[in-house]
């Protein structure tokens, strides 16, 4: 989920840097991981495998160039069904 996450932000952060208005995007973050929400929005500061906590903080990292985000949990059976993973 990071490297997807991870992937899809930097991807928004190459197609609209030259804009310059990437802090005008509100962006709406849907997952079904409520370790991924919490480590999002700061309520989770577990300790986790070093790869993974690389991953989360580049995440916020890049979420910050954003006016703002908001991170919406979704149950798995809703991605199951909408992904097929």
């Amino acid at each position: 989920e990071w490297e997807s996450l991870l992937r899809i932000l930097r991807k928004l952060n190459q197609l609209t840097r030259w804009k310059k208005v990437l802090n005008s995007y509100e962006l709406k973050i849907i997952t079904d991981s409520l370790i991924v929400k919490g480590r999002l929005t700061g309520r989770n500061e577990l300790k986790t495998h070093a790869i993974m906590f690389r991953l989360a903080t580049e995440c916020r990292d890049l979420l910050k160039s954003f006016s703002s985000f908001t991170v919406e949990l979704q149950p798995r059976d809703v991605n199951v069904e909408r992904f097929g993973h």
